[in-house]
């Protein structure tokens, strides 16, 4: 009976339910096959939580599976948790689909949630209880995570809005995350490895605020005085955190952040934001065993800083910077702010996004001299026109530009190898005499790469084969990885390939006899 009960439970429930046979077409259509995988996903989950739900719909061409009239009971440990059942009208999972399988991109939506008080912690109760809140509505709440297998950065952000209290955003990128097994314990519990490149946390005023001052003592919502008293307040509660220790200079900065936007947030209480402020480019290992033993220490790695606004928004490009760059002023920008507004205007970062206008503006001569400028209009362009992107990505690569070799690849993907090559060949360079077998060896690896260098196959496999005749080792694991690159190749792509490897040959071995290279390179 046992055994029956769980084949029964992990059966399809529509082929029980399926008065007339079932089609394989229909038994395997991927999304019936997604939402019996997901079915038996929620089977697991219900041994570590109570979940009810009324409908599950799964579409996978938009990557969603979607729960409604969701009801939750957390394994909650205080007192009265059992009374904590969490509802909510949808629950939506999204993934990042197909279409880039180097990417593991997952988002929880949850609308119209009801989180009873019972749910919190006691501690974290009084307040909302003093201002009579009752039940916290959750018109919205997201979960978003988009990690990237090749570098293993991660974005990870936390929306949640509380209907006439406020909405709160945390968020976080990584440059680096990873989970290492760094204990002979087999129970003990893997560690967590991340290199934080910026953090912060922005609570926006919903009318939480016009609600909580009617609770605080008046001086910390008087003008002359809220500044002092609240200052008092936190460097109390920092040295608490410190079990008695002094405060540490990070600690000091961030009360001071703190004191010093409190007179203006009085005056306007829209939102406030704590973010890390070390420069986002030199990222900081997080230590959390260390946190734990002395707080003082994640303050000096995470260097907390309170604002009224997040460093996006206080970097926001000027409203008569942006007209002059939009309008026929935009010749005479330097190029400093050419690149500035160009890049706010492509990734959405400073100003609306906007890639028609971003192309233009970086699409000036600078465009072919500056390496950054380069790499940024290839990277607009990438989506709307891959084979004008790696042109600009080729130009980038050659000026230098970090991270061009890495977007070549990804315009290669979504080009046939012949097309490669006659971008590659349009504007090459006639080839050069050799000098030395390391600068033969070097033109070989930084035409295959790009980096430094024009990327050209049919070059690399140039100097790979007056590298390897001279008896190099590594020119010939150079032309390896250069065949390699034409391995995808459809017929149109070898045949463009067979050219190519044959003007190679020639031009090899007319320099290896004009330029009498086996005298140069040691033959006797």
């Amino acid at each position: 009976m046992k055994r029956l009960a769980i084949a029964t439970i992990l059966l399809p429930g529509t082929l029980i339910a399926q008065e007339g046979p079932l089609g394989w077409a229909e038994l395997l259509a991927p999304d019936r096959v997604a939402q019996q995988l997901i079915q038996t996903g929620i089977v697991a989950l219900r041994s570590q939580v109570d979940l009810t739900y009324s409908a599950l719909a799964v579409d996978l061409r938009a990557g969603t599976a979607t729960l409604t009239d969701v009801s939750l009971r957390p394994p909650l440990d205080h007192a009265d948790a059992e009374d904590c059942r969490i509802a909510a009208d949808r629950l939506v999972l999204r993934t990042g689909g197909f279409a880039r399988p180097d990417r593991l991109r997952a988002r929880i939506e949850a609308g119209g949630v009801t989180v009873p008080l019972t749910c919190l912690p006691p501690p974290a109760r009084v307040l909302p209880e003093t201002m009579d809140l009752g039940p916290l509505f959750v018109p919205r709440l997201a979960v978003d995570l988009d990690y990237d297998l090749p570098s293993a950065s991660a974005d990870a952000t936390l929306f949640a809005q509380i209907d006439g209290v406020a909405a709160i955003e945390a968020s976080a990128d990584f440059a680096y995350v990873s989970v290492r097994d760094g204990s002979d314990d087999p129970e003990a519990e893997p560690d967590l490895v991340a290199d934080l490149s910026s953090g912060s946390i922005r609570i926006e005023n919903l009318g939480g605020w016009d609600m909580a001052r009617q609770f605080l003592p008046p001086a910390f919502a008087d003008d002359a005085t809220g500044a002092a008293t609240l200052g008092a307040v936190l460097r109390q509660g920092l040295t608490e955190l410190n079990a008695g220790a002094p405060l540490n200079a990070a600690q000091q900065d961030f009360a001071d952040s703190v004191t010093a936007i409190w007179p203006q947030f009085l005056d306007d209480p829209r939102s406030m934001v704590v973010e890390t402020g070390f420069d986002p480019a030199e990222s900081r290992r997080l230590d959390f065993a260390a946190y734990e033993r002395d707080p003082r220490r994640a303050f000096d790695d995470l260097e907390p800083l309170a604002d009224l606004a997040p460093r996006q928004a206080r970097a926001a490009i000027p409203a008569d910077l942006l007209r002059q760059a939009l309008g026929d002023g935009a010749a005479a920008l330097s190029p400093e702010d050419r690149l500035r507004v160009g890049r706010a205007l492509a990734t959405g970062t400073g100003a609306p996004r906007n890639l028609a206008a971003a192309i233009a503006l970086l699409s000036g001569p600078e465009a072919g001299t500056d390496g950054e400028t380069a790499l940024l209009l290839a990277e607009a362009l990438a989506k709307e026109d891959a084979a004008a992107a790696y042109r600009r990505a080729l130009d980038a690569g050659t000026l230098g530009a970090d991270g061009a070799p890495t977007l070549l690849d990804r315009i290669e993907a979504d080009l046939s190898f012949a097309r490669i090559l006659d971008l590659q060949r349009d504007g090459a360079e006639p080839p050069a005499a050799p000098e030395t077998l390391a600068q033969i060896r070097d033109a070989a690896a930084d035409a295959l790469s790009g980096s430094g260098a024009r990327r050209d196959y049919e070059r690399a496999l140039y100097w790979a084969t007056l590298g390897a005749a001279a008896g190099d080792g590594e020119s010939r694991g150079l032309l390896d990885a250069v065949e390699a690159r034409a391995a995808r190749a459809d017929e149109a792509g070898r045949a463009a390939w067979d050219e190519a490897r044959a003007r190679a040959a020639r031009d090899a071995l007319d320099n290896w006899l004009s330029r009498d290279l086996p005298a140069r390179f040691g033959a006797r």
